[in-house]
């Protein structure tokens, strides 16, 4: 595994030669860490491979390759969704649901941003409702939709995952939002 060595020579005073203390913003970022929840120090090549890492996920997930997705995903990963947590399996299981009906699913990253063992992601979904999903029978409406989401990466896998869509302007599209009462919600 990958390890950031910090540059920095600071020391005792009684190592004798000048030493120069680390950066305030090092200093702030390594005695504050714990309050997010992060486990790792800053280190721009692991959050370099991160980043390469989920790119690598998102064109598995727009190529529909379930068997990649699953060897980035940690058995131990966890995804917080608006309706509860859910283990691996469970979320292979929904998202292999949501494909059979959107098969054209795909993902265009719009922002990618790493701190640490985390990564912040702005995305662009689309998809056309091709098949039957959940009761509501296949629109063939073409859905363009914005995705939120944050990775937690250790040792090269997803372990924990928070995603928000934009539902309601999903459902909008597929027609089952009517515009009228859209336009009356966000006024």
């Amino acid at each position: 595994m990958l390890q950031c060595r910090s540059k920095s020579t600071f020391g005792s005073i009684g190592q004798g030669a000048r030493r120069t203390p680390p950066p305030r913003r090092h200093i702030v970022e390594h005695e504050f860490s714990h309050v997010a929840g992060s486990t790792a120090r800053r280190c721009p090549m692991v959050e370099e491979d991160n980043e390469r890492m989920f790119r690598r996920f998102v064109a598995a997930m727009n190529r529909g390759d379930q068997e990649e997705v699953l060897r980035v995903w940690s058995p131990e990963m966890v995804h917080h969704g608006r309706f509860g947590t859910y283990g691996r399996d469970e979320v292979a299981e929904l998202m292999g649901g949501f494909r059979a009906a959107f098969p054209d699913l795909a993902f265009e990253i719009e922002e990618l941003a790493a701190d640490g063992d985390r990564l912040f992601v702005r995305m662009t979904a689309t998809c056309t409702h091709q098949h039957d999903f959940q009761g509501v029978r296949a629109t063939g409406r073409r859905v363009r939709v914005q995705v939120m989401g944050q990775v937690r990466i250790v040792d090269g896998k997803i372990v924990e995952h928070y995603n928000v869509m934009d539902e309601l302007h999903f459902l909008n599209q597929l027609g089952l939002v009517p515009d009228d009462l859209l336009t009356t919600i966000l006024a």
